[in-house]
């Protein structure tokens, strides 16, 4: 089971740190709660990106930054780009920029999470949070968010795309990954608390509701039964599994965006109970600790990479998605697969993938965890959201507000039954074909992927198993 729930905290002026208490959370095991998107089965849009146009001046940058600025979209507007986009349609485009930054937000995090233990999110979660925060700015705060996600590259082309276009191939893409039933769990619930008497601009209500299915409402925050409406909300969604997320409010809040998604897949080939056995991993080149290892035998998709040196294989689940393993040779190799990672990488596994009977070794984990995550989007640039040059003006006139506090929970489950959550040839690949083997017992990558809409749900890593 994957459950996330994002939290941002808008305030007026200056506010203190941790303005929004995020208490911790048991695993969900299920959901009660879908949105409904009123949007038709639509045929695939490939137009080519044949130009691209960054027009940064417009923002009224200084002229160093806006060269400076320049010089980045140069250098994404490369060959690279167009062939990352080359024979894909908007949908898949978008989600190859979400993977990007997927990884560069987790090269991020980790060095703000001192990058010792294990680590879960969903980065998913949070450019649709970040798309849903663009609506409302403008300037050099939409900006700075549109270049740190990826989304300069979607919507700045001559081929008349707009952030209109953002946020409209979003609104697909979520109605593709929520609404149709492709055999496994994969649900949303999304929305926006308002305080009492602050007059939020229709248009930015009309389009949280139009593109992301978000409604806003108008609460008190100096009122604790906020806090607890807002509590029995989420554990509604998640039928009572995850409680108290919000331990308080800060009254001076002026606008709460929340999220939460919740994925529960089944492995298409199940791992059997009665052959777990406690066996050896290797946290460290010092250190072994004794943990649940599952094992099937069965036939699956796997890779060697010699140049990133590392094993890969594909555990699909009984529908259109898979949790990617990927465990390195060396027991402290993993640090370079991270550094390394690129949605170029992961196509290249996936294409260099061959099917083969395989006896499969991996650990039973769970994993929670609740990041503040400002630090991590200010290494990447952005930053006038979460002080007082924010330019929020989309969400209202007031010309004070800002982000003060941004928190992604996230908890995952694997086990025999599957995930339950509330990640030396020419091109570096070839088959697994000289293994019959597959062993997880060393820190080791996972991704969870949808592969219709080649989108990265979650991912993350697993340094020890019995660390939760």
């Amino acid at each position: 089971m994957f459950v996330m729930v994002v939290l941002v905290s808008c305030f007026f002026g200056t506010a203190a740190a941790g303005s929004l208490a995020v208490a911790p959370g048991a695993p969900i095991e299920s959901n009660t709660l879908t949105r409904e998107l009123n949007v038709p089965d639509l045929e695939e849009d490939y137009i080519e990106f044949d130009e691209f146009s960054y027009d940064y001046d417009s923002y009224g940058i200084p002229e160093e930054t806006s060269a400076s600025k320049k010089q980045l979209a140069v250098t994404k507007t490369s060959d690279s780009i167009r062939k990352k986009f080359r024979g894909r349609s908007r949908i898949q485009r978008l989600s190859v920029i979400n993977t990007d930054f997927a990884f560069n937000f987790y090269r991020s995090l980790l060095k703000s999470q001192l990058g010792s233990g294990n680590v879960v999110l969903s980065p998913f979660g949070l450019s649709m949070m970040m798309a849903m925060i663009t609506v409302g700015t403008g300037n050099r705060t939409q900006e700075q968010i549109l270049h740190a996600l990826g989304f300069d590259m979607f919507i700045n082309t001559k081929s008349g795309y707009s952030s209109d276009a953002l946020h409209d191939v979003f609104h697909k893409l979520t109605h593709r990954l929520f609404k149709h039933n492709f055999g496994y769990t994969l649900k949303d619930f999304s929305g926006v608390y308002v305080k009492k008497g602050l007059e939020i601009k229709k248009s930015f209500q009309e389009r949280l509701r139009t593109y992301y299915g978000a409604d806003a409402q108008s609460v008190d925050f100096s009122d604790p039964k906020t806090v607890a409406r807002f509590n029995q909300l989420i554990s509604k969604v998640t039928k009572g599994k995850l409680q108290d997320i919000v331990a308080d409010v800060d009254p001076q809040t002026a606008m709460l965006i929340y999220q939460a998604l919740h994925f529960k897949g089944t492995w298409e080939h199940k791992f059997i109970k009665s052959k777990t056995a406690m066996l050896h991993f290797h946290t460290s080149k010092t250190e072994v600790v004794k943990v649940p290892m599952m094992y099937v035998k069965a036939t699956l998709p796997a890779t060697t990479d010699h140049i990133h040196e590392c094993d890969v294989i594909s555990l699909p689940y009984s529908a259109n998605a898979s949790m990617l393993i990927v465990v390195p040779y060396k027991i402290s190799g993993l640090g370079y697969i991270e550094r390394e990672l690129t949605s170029e990488i992961i196509d290249g596994w996936l294409r260099d993938m061959t099917n083969r009977t395989r006896e499969v070794y991996i650990p039973k984990f769970t994993l929670h965890s609740n990041y503040d995550l400002i630090e991590t989007f200010q290494e990447l640039g952005v930053m006038d959201l979460f002080h007082n040059e924010a330019d929020l003006a989309g969400i209202c006139d007031h010309r004070n507000l800002q982000v003060s506090s941004l928190k992604q929970h996230v908890s995952l489950k694997v086990n025999e039954e599957g995930s339950d959550a509330a990640v030396a040839s020419l091109s570096g690949f070839m088959p697994l074909s000289a293994q019959a083997r597959f062993m997880a017992d060393r820190p080791f990558l996972f991704l969870i992927f949808e592969h219709h809409t080649q989108s990265l749900l979650f991912m993350g890593r697993v340094i020890n198993p019995l660390n939760q």
